[in-house]
Parts: C-alpha cells; structure tokens; sequence
C-alpha cells in the first residue's frame, strides 16, 4: 500500500462514512510512522508475504528441532534423525520450489489494480459481519456443547482438559463453523484496543468471543488473529518497521495468551507424564514438540526418499489435496500413503500435524512437487491482488498468508477455516454492491 493508511472503518471513496461526519463502528488508524524513526527495523509488510512466511515457518522448525535439549523435555521424538546430504538437498529443493512458485504468484497478483466496486466497501460493513457472525457462531458452538452434556464445560475445566469439549462439536461443515469469523474481528478488536487505544464493548466483545473459540478448537485461531493483527498495523501503516526488541515482545506476548489456554486443554497431560504443575513450563514443552517434530519428520523422509515407498493412489491423492476438505471422500490409501512416515521415522503418536511435505510425498511421489508448485502460485496471485486494497478485503491476502506459515507441518489450502474466511471477505463486497443500487433505484 503507498500513501497514507485510511481510517479503518472509513471508506476511501467521497461517500465514506467519515467523508459524512459520521463516527464509524471501528476508529481511524495511527499516523504513519516518521521516515527518520522507520529507518531501522524489520519491514512488516515484506515478512508477512507467502513467500518469506514459508520459509521463516520452515527455520524456527529446523532450529527448535537442532537445538540440543537433553533432558526429560518433551520435544515430540526420541530419537532424533541425522542430516544428510541427501536430505538436505530434497528440503531445498522442496522449499526452493514453494518459494519461486509463490514469489512468482504474488508478484503476478499485485500487479492487478483493486477492482472499484470492492475498494469502496466501508470497513464498517466488513467488521459488523464478522461480529454478528462471531455471535452466532461461538454462541451455537457453545449451545451444541451444553445440549451434549450440561455439565461437559465444569468438568473439563475442573479437571484441565478442556481438549474435551472438541469431541462435543461436529467436524462437518454448520452453524457452529461462523465461530472462525471471531478470527477477524478479534484480529480488528486487539488492533483498536493496542493501537488505536479505543476500548469499548464491542470490541472487548469481540475478544471475548475469540478466547472462547480458541479454548474449544485450537490455538490456529490465535496465532492466525494475530497474524492478522499485524497485517492490519502492516498494511494501515506505510513503511512500518519493526524492532527486534518487538518482536521479542510480540512472542512473549504470545506465549502469555497462549499458556492459560494451554493449561485448561493439557494441564492434566503434563501432571500425568512429565510430572509439571508450572503451566508456564507446560506451554514451553508443548511448543518445543509443536515446533520441532514437524522438522524431525521432514528431515527422516526426506533422508529415505526412493527406499521407504509406500503403496500410493497417485490420482486420488491429487483430489484429496484440490478438492476441500468438506467434498472429497476418505481414501484408505492415500491415508495411509500419508502416515507412511510413521514406519521408519520415530515421532510420537499423539502428534498429528507432522509435515507437509512427509504427507503429499507419501501420498503423491515426486509428483507433490508440481502440485505444490501450482496451488503456491494460485493462492499467491490471490494474496498478491488483495494486498492492493486499503479497506478490509486485504485481510484475504494474510489469511492466505497463514496458510503458507504454517506450510511446514499442515496443509491447509484446502480446509473449510480458510475458506470461510475467504468466502466471507467476497460475500461482502458482492451484497453490498447488489443492494447498493438497488437503495439508488428507490
């Protein structure tokens, strides 16, 4: 974005709400950051690209997993794989290829000007959706747990295991996924408390609602409200840069957030098998395993490409990696074409989202890399053309980003989260512009 940012909940058109005087539902953004203060630090918008959160993703992984713990620390594995030559060389081939294919989309999508009708959606209109949706979504969920089991919540929180309540929700498409909207307006909330300094009911709504879908699905909702957060602060602000010392900050912050959340979901796993009460050490150990099994398991597979092969159904696995989620049929083989790496590569079972590339190579041969490949550069044009707008719609490109961050251990281009969010963003733009004339024409 060049210029100065707009106000958020503004619209850059001359029939804005501001433009009529009017105080928007969210509040106008901080001034850009002065050039001589921006000299110095990390260009926000540049690391939050596809590209560039691919492979920072990949390193923090590689790095958790090399680093010698020792001890009785859980890190996910027992014994750790050895780098080789030859598996290095299919790694940076692997990401080599996510990379180019990504830079290359990106700078493709950011080429296309913003389409008018999209640009002068109001952010008003974005926010109020998303709360509303937020609303219903997190207040069914919830509904759905109590009809289960009144006493499901009491218990689960008594006892630390708040992974509980998941099994009360159903992991098909319904009412209950609007609670991922509370993503987006929680992302929009934290920004006008943090920033913009504006408390008010809404808002903390907002946040509220977000806490309480992270409890019951998983952390993803966090970390990808906060990624969004700092695509909003990024984007409102040209040339914003940031410190080091703030991004230390930024990730204590973070494993603050995330250690009460861990502690009603896990608390009990931890008393039980490592002996800890601290729940601070319990998040630590819980993100060392997050972190570092994903590259225990890249790495093994990729040290056994060619002599650990397991049966595959290369046409089905193709479709289980286009198709959604929510519209391809289980496949046995592809299945267990995936979890192929279990056979050779030590990891604990209780992990699941282990690699990206140990599952499409499992299921898909060599023939992953192509895939791969395209679906970077689809999904890249997107994030691309959307990082031109000012209003809300940019949003779509850092969701898209998330999808790429996370590339080094869950393959979610095709998950019904990503979707939603998507789908929503476009929804927007298309009702307010349908409407619209239909408001001029009486």
């Amino acid at each position: 974005m060049k210029g100065n940012p707009t106000r958020y909940g503004g619209s850059p058109s001359a029939g804005g709400s501001l433009a009529q005087g009017r105080e928007p539902l969210v509040s106008g953004a901080l001034p850009v950051q002065r050039k001589t203060r921006a000299a110095a630090g990390l260009n926000l918008r540049r690391w939050l690209r596809p590209y560039t959160l691919t492979v920072l993703g990949a390193a923090v992984s590689f790095l958790v997993w090399v680093f010698p713990w020792g001890g009785d620390i859980r890190t996910g594995f027992t014994i750790k794989q050895p780098i080789t030559l030859v598996g290095i060389t299919v790694l940076v081939l692997w990401y080599g290829t996510i990379f180019l294919s990504s830079k290359l989309g990106y700078s493709l999508g950011s080429t296309r000007a913003p389409y008018q009708w999209i640009q002068s959606v109001n952010d008003t209109y974005f926010y109020a959706t998303f709360t509303v949706l937020a609303l219903l979504g997190v207040g069914y969920t919830y509904f759905l747990v109590v009809q289960t089991s009144p006493t499901l919540v009491s218990i689960a929180l008594s006892q630390d295991t708040f992974n509980s309540v998941r099994s009360a929700i159903p992991y098909s498409a319904g009412l209950e996924t609007l609670r991922y909207a509370s993503i987006v307006s929680g992302a929009i909330a934290a920004y006008e408390i943090l920033l913009r300094r504006k408390i008010s009911p809404v808002h903390l709504i907002n946040l509220g609602l977000l806490l309480a879908s992270a409890a019951i699905a998983s952390r993803l909702s966090i970390v990808l409200a906060g990624l969004l957060f700092m695509g909003i602060v990024a984007q409102k602000h040209s040339g914003f840069r940031v410190r080091p010392v703030v991004v230390i900050g930024a990730l204590a912050i973070g494993f603050l957030v995330l250690t009460p959340l861990n502690y009603i979901r896990n608390a009990n796993f931890y008393r039980v098998q490592y002996g800890l009460t601290n729940p601070f050490v319990m998040t630590a150990y819980d993100m060392i395993a997050y972190l570092g099994a994903p590259s225990q398991v890249s790495i093994g597979v990729a040290n056994n490409v060619g002599s650990q092969e397991p049966e595959r159904d290369v046409g089905a696995g193709i479709v289980a990696y286009v198709l959604p989620t929510y519209l391809s049929a289980y496949n046995s083989t592809v299945a267990q074409a995936q979890e192929n790496y279990r056979n050779y590569v030590d990891v604990e079972t209780l992990l699941t989202t282990n690699s990206v590339f140990a599952s499409m190579y499992g299921a898909l041969g060599w023939s992953a890399l192509p895939i791969i490949a395209v679906i970077a550069f689809v999904f890249s044009v997107v994030a691309g053309h959307a990082s031109n707008y000012r209003n809300t719609f940019f949003l779509m490109g850092y969701v898209i980003s998330y999808a790429f961050a996370e590339l080094w251990r869950v393959y979610l281009f095709n998950f019904g989260i990503l979707h939603f969010l998507i789908a929503v963003l476009v929804i927007i733009p298309i009702v307010v512009a349908v409407v619209r004339p239909s408001k001029e024409s009486m």
